[in-house]
């Protein structure tokens, strides 16, 4: 009941019900630190994977890692 699975080198169990009642919502300060690049493409995946309505796969993901891009866009 509730339950999926995810399957990414390694096949783990999650409740569905557990996995609404555990996250959370960020409202701190983030740091300059920049986020692995494994890291992103795993968010970015998971992102892919994630149903769209009657599966239009509408969404499309671009990650800027370039600090001078970075900071163009920031000024947009």
């Amino acid at each position: 009941m509730g339950v999926f699975e995810v399957t990414e080198k390694r096949k783990s169990r999650m409740d569905v019900f557990e996995a609404v009642e555990k996250r959370y919502s960020y409202r701190g300060r983030f740091t300059a630190q920049a986020v692995p690049r494994e890291h992103l493409e795993r968010i970015v995946r998971a992102g892919i994977a994630a149903p769209s309505g009657k599966n239009a796969q509408t969404t499309t993901f671009v990650i800027v890692d370039d600090p001078a891009a970075l900071k163009r866009l920031a000024a947009l």
